[in-house]
C-alpha cells in the first residue's frame, strides 16, 4: 500500500479514486467548503444535514466516487474513526477504484491529531487484508494507494502505522491457518524468523527438556505434535525492569477426551490467539523500543485424542 500526505490545499474528486468527505453540519469546514459546493444540490435532494451517522455516496464518470459522512466530534472516539477509514476503503472495493482519498478527519476530543492519522492509517492497511494463501484466485484488494490531506502525518509517523499493521496482519495470519499447517513446531519456525529479524535472544525447550512444565506436557499427551516453550527476549542498551508476557499457544484444541462437539471444534484452531498475538508485538519491538527488557514466552502445544492423552482426574505437577 502507498501513502501519500498532502500537508495544504483542498482535496478535489478525480477518476478512479473514492474521496471521503466528513461534515460536521455546524461549523465550516474550510478545506472542504469547494466539495460542498460541487454536490450542494444532491445533498439536498437527499437531505444530508451533515448529522452524526448519516452518509451519502455520489458517483460519476467524470469525477469518480465521493462519500459524504456526517459525523459529531463531540462523541466521536478513535473506535469510529477507523470504522469510516473502512467503510471508505470498503465502498472504493465495491466500485473497483485503485485510490482513496481522505479529507481532513475528525479529530476526537481526547487525541491528538497525529494519533488519529496514525490510527486511521492503521486501519487504512488492514481494511484490505485478505487470507486467501490456498485459493487458487486470490481475492486482492484493488486499492492501493491511500491519499492523505493533513499537516499531522510525518514520514516516520508513516512508518511506524506501517510497522504495526505489518505486525497486526502477521498475527491475523497465524490465527487463520488450518491446524495441520500451523503446527507447534511451525510456530516455532516462525518465531524463529521474526527473532532474527529483530535480534532477540532464543531460548527452547522441548520433548525432554520441559521438566517442571508439566501442564504443557500433560495436554500435549495424545499428539503426535511435541510441545515446545520459546521465549523471545529484548534488551535495549539499558534497562532496569524486566516485563514477561505469556501467550497460549494450543494450536489445536479437540478437548482431548472430553471430546468437543464439531461445531465447538472447528474454531479452535484459534486457541494459540494468545501466543500469535505476543509474537507479532516482538515483530515490532525494535520500533517501539521500550526502555526495559521483555520476555515472550509462547507456550506451543496441540491437545488431540491419541492412546496417551491425558486421562480425565488425572494428578499432574505444572512446575
Amino acid at each position: 500500500m502507498e501513502h501519500t500526505v498532502e500537508r495544504f490545499g483542498n482535496p478535489l474528486p478525480q477518476p478512479g479514486t473514492l474521496l471521503a468527505v466528513f461534515i460536521t453540519g455546524d461549523e465550516s469546514e474550510g478545506a472542504i467548503e469547494p466539495i460542498k459546493r460541487i454536490f450542494a444540490r444532491g445533498l439536498a435532494d437527499r437531505s444530508f444535514a451533515g448529522r452524526g451517522g448519516e452518509r451519502v455516496v455520489f458517483t460519476t464518470q467524470e469525477m469518480g466516487t465521493v462519500c459524504f459522512y456526517g459525523v459529531d466530534p463531540t462523541v466521536m472516539t478513535l473506535h469510529d474513526i477507523r470504522d469510516l477509514v473502512h467503510d471508505a476503503i470498503t465502498e472504493a472495493d465495491k466500485h473497483t477504484l485503485g485510490q482513496v482519498t481522505f479529507a481532513p478527519l475528525p479529530q476526537p476530543s481526547r487525541a491528538t491529531p497525529a494519533y488519529v492519522y496514525q490510527q486511521a492509517l492503521v486501519q487504512s492497511e488492514l481494511s484490505t487484508y485478505r487470507f486467501d494463501h490456498y485459493r487458487r484466485i486470490r481475492a486482492y484488494s484493488p486499492v492501493t494507494r491511500i491519499n492523505w490531506y493533513t499537516p499531522a502525518l510525518r514520514d516516520t509517523d508513516i512508518h511506524h502505522a506501517v510497522k504495526i499493521a505489518g505486525a497486526i496482519r502477521t498475527a491475523r495470519d497465524l490465527i487463520n491457518e488450518p491446524p495441520n499447517i500451523l503446527t507447534p513446531l511451525e510456530m516455532v519456525r516462525r518465531a524463529r524468523r521474526i527473532a532474527e529479524e529483530q535480534d532477540l535472544r532464543v531460548t527452547l525447550r522441548s520433548t525432554g527438556n520441559l521438566i517442571g512444565f508439566g501442564g504443557i506436557t500433560a495436554v500435549s499427551r495424545g499428539s503426535k505434535n511435541a510441545p515446545f516453550v520459546m521465549v523471545l527476549s529484548y534488551e535495549p542498551t539499558s534497562w532496569e525492569h524486566r516485563v514477561a508476557l505469556v501467550g497460549k499457544g494450543i494450536t489445536f484444541d479437540s478437548g482431548g477426551l472430553s471430546l468437543k462437539s464439531t461445531e465447538g471444534m472447528l474454531p479452535m484452531k484459534n486457541d494459540m490467539a494468545g501466543a500469535a498475538s505476543i509474537l507479532a508485538l516482538m515483530q515490532v519491538i525494535r520500533d517501539i523500543a521500550p526502555p526495559f527488557a521483555v520476555d515472550a514466552i509462547l507456550m506451543l502445544a496441540d491437545n488431540k485424542t491419541g492412546a496417551d492423552a491425558l486421562e480425565l482426574g488425572s494428578v499432574i505437577r505444572p512446575y
